[in-house]
């Protein structure tokens, strides 16, 4: 799927900078360079670990 104006002008940050993103609840977006959306997650609590990340547990 790729993404809408509306979803690229979103605040973001770069999947090499995770430490940089938010500690609160959210729904979050994964997208490569293309513009492809590879993932879409809802955090209730506060965003993933890096542990998640790497294993794709939640």
């Amino acid at each position: 799927m790729l993404t809408d104006d509306f979803i690229l002008n979103l605040e973001f940050v770069e999947l090499n900078h995770k430490d940089l993103l938010p500690s609160y609840s959210g729904v979050y977006y994964v997208i490569d360079e293309l513009k492809q959306i590879w993932y879409i997650g809802q955090s209730k609590k506060k965003f993933v670990s890096k542990v998640e990340w790497k294993t794709g547990s939640s």
